[in-house]
């Protein structure tokens, strides 16, 4: 087995035994702790397979699981390949403990090593470079070697210039990157399913900030089998996927992706946002009674969740409950939100789409959303355009055109916000979200936005059918005052039969509402 990263260059020619097979097979799916339980207990045995451990000490830097990692370097024996301990101890470092110290090591490590090893360790070193964001230093490291590196090894490298962008905010170039990394994977020899779920989980998510369509050629997630430490990306993945479909156009394909994720989701909040992600479906395309019906599935998951043990991912879900909540059951909205600002994220060591600036954006976002809640409009739309005005700057085009929807559902009539969805979603001209953009400019220019709410709410009446002494009843109002709304919205709407009021809410998606 040998080194396991640089793939089959690497092999020794001493035979694996049956349980260094299984380890390795387990490994390459992305079951990285129970391979490294498997390596163990292969050199605890006395088997004589090469590099049971180094797969071990490969598995617990992935997982950052330090008594797993103590393990396999205490079983580490030097030989004629050099000693991995150093270099081992300096990856582990650089993702979970001090910096600084594991960048000297690896330095060193670096110096010291084999050429076929060097690739791997410049890797771990441009990672501690990164996480002390000296993107310089990370971005040099890594073009010192990317170029001569090969298959798993270059992935690795590729995907480190992406994550490099990531952090100087620069998402269309990270998006380059990654798609060249899934791309090297594609094409290794070597499967590696917790490194390319990964690079796709990187790809699908500034594909979708970013709106770029073109991603979806080469977003492809089989039906392959995948181990535990690979199933939380896939997931993400195959749940974008389906976002990124709706955005092209393709409903269909978009809600065999969002079943896709519920089956893969591995924690009770994914699989609350998978079930929202279903709600939204449903509610885009008008279909309130199912909306509801999984927003509901989605609550009930919420309440198997341990908090203080959930990521960023996780604890994203209570936002994007909420947000659902906010347009379905906006009583369970207010409680919700205020679940996800009183705690707090157990943030990721490296490699995560944590950074401030979008971290602040969407906890603005939910402050927003918040204060509309309570019905303070005003507020609302002070904090929202703080979190448009991020989106915007860090070119973040899907969150950017939601966040302008919202305020415009909050504080209507504003052209700018309306403009600046328009602008973000250029580049869907076959989605929902821009059919809603071009909806809401025609419901301007046909006058909708000069209907008061109680105008609105009699012109709704009027389209499901009821008569003016219906609506009187059903609103505790007098025939007359509905009879004079009525006039009102035939000349507002420019109409003057209540089938042509009903043809024109069609056409401006007043019937199918987006909320």
């Amino acid at each position: 087995m040998g080194e396991l990263r640089g793939g089959p260059r690497r092999q020794t020619a001493n035979a694996l035994s049956d349980v260094a097979e299984v380890a390795l097979d387990h490994y390459r799916a992305g079951d990285l702790r129970l391979a490294a339980r498997l390596a163990l207990a292969g050199v605890a045995s006395g088997d004589p397979s090469a590099g049971l451990a180094e797969l071990a000490g490969r598995a617990a830097i992935r997982t950052g699981d330090a008594d797993v990692l103590e393990r396999a370097l205490s079983a580490i024996r030097p030989g004629a390949g050099g000693d991995a301990r150093p270099w081992m101890r300096g990856a582990f470092q650089a993702r979970y403990g001090d910096v600084a110290e594991a960048v000297r090591a690896l330095r060193g490590a670096l110096g010291d090593a084999r050429p076929e090893m060097r690739d791997e360790i410049s890797y771990h070193l441009a990672v501690g470079l990164w996480r002390a964001r000296d993107l310089e230093g990370a971005e040099s490291v890594v073009l010192r070697h990317v170029a001569g590196a090969h298959g798993i090894d270059a992935a690795a490298l590729q995907q480190m210039l992406g994550w490099i962008e990531i952090a100087r905010e620069r998402y269309p170039f990270a998006g380059r990157h990654f798609a060249d990394a899934l791309a090297t994977l594609d094409a290794a020899g070597e499967r590696d399913e917790w490194a390319r779920s990964r690079a796709m989980h990187a790809l699908s998510v500034v594909a979708l900030e970013t709106l770029d369509l073109r991603a979806l050629q080469q977003l492809s997630v089989g039906e392959t089998r995948v181990g535990a430490e690979a199933s939380e990306p896939l997931f993400h993945t195959v749940q974008t996927i389906g976002w990124l479909r709706m955005l092209d156009g393709d409903e269909t394909g978009a809600l065999i992706e969002f079943e896709r994720a519920r089956a893969l989701a591995p924690s009770p909040s994914l699989v609350a946002a998978a079930e929202v992600n279903r709600a939204s479906y449903f509610r885009i395309r008008g279909e309130s009674g199912a909306a509801r019906s999984y927003l509901q599935l989605a609550g009930e998951a919420l309440r198997g969740q341990r908090w203080a043990e959930a990521n960023a991912d996780e604890r994203m879900t209570l936002l994007e409950y909420a947000l659902e909540a906010y347009h379905l059951e906006p009583t369970s909205a207010g409680p919700t939100l205020t679940r996800y600002l009183s705690g707090t994220q157990r943030r990721r060591a490296a490699l995560a789409f944590e950074n401030d600036r979008r971290v602040q954006a969407i906890e603005l976002t939910a402050r927003g959303a918040l204060e509309a809640f309570h019905k303070r409009p005003r507020e609302a739309a002070r904090v929202l355009r703080e979190a448009l005005d991020i989106w915007a700057k860090i070119g973040y085009r899907y969150r950017e055109a939601t966040t302008a929807l919202l305020i415009d559902d909050i504080a209507p009539g504003d052209d700018d916000v309306r403009d600046a969805a328009r602008r973000a979603t250029a580049s869907a001209p076959k989605s929902w979200l821009r059919r809603e953009v071009d909806r809401r400019t025609a419901r301007v220019a046909s006058g909708y936005d000069a209907l008061s709410p109680a105008e609105r709410r009699v012109m709704l009446a009027i389209c499901e059918g009821k008569t003016s002494k219906q609506i009187a009843a059903d609103f505790g109002r007098s025939f007359h005052t509905i009879r004079n709304q009525t006039l009102k919205v035939y000349a507002t709407m420019g109409v003057r039969t209540r089938a042509a009021l009903v043809a024109e809410c069609a056409r401006l998606g007043l019937l199918n509402p987006l909320r």
